[in-house]
């Protein structure tokens, strides 16, 4: 293969941590992932982020971006961490704190 730069020209890979094999973890499940390939392939919008979401408990719904590989989610500081608006994606994959399902780190630390 042709390297990182050349290989993202067709392949992306996005994690999503916590969902166990398929939907039945407690991490954010990839919603509509479909559309960013068909904007990808008909738009050449090539994908860097797609959307997940999760039920929480009493049925509250959180939202986050799931990064291209090898990228990770990282929250902005903003006080809501339940909404993919307030997560950033960085390749700086040094030093990471867990916090439940995945692996995030504040911006402000990185």
């Amino acid at each position: 293969m042709g390297g990182v730069g050349e290989d993202d020209k067709f392949y992306r890979v996005f994690l999503a941590p916590g969902v166990a094999h398929c939907f039945e973890g407690t991490g954010p499940v990839p919603i509509d992932p479909m559309f960013a390939v068909v904007d990808w392939v008909e738009k050449s919008k090539a994908p860097d982020s797609i959307n997940g979401a999760t039920r929480g408990e009493a049925n509250e719904r959180t939202t986050q971006k799931l990064c291209k590989w090898p990228a990770k989610a990282v929250h902005s500081g903003a006080v809501n961490p339940k909404t993919a608006a307030n997560w950033l994606y960085s390749n700086n994959n040094t030093g990471l704190t867990k916090v439940g399902h995945a692996e995030y780190q504040w911006l402000d630390e990185l």
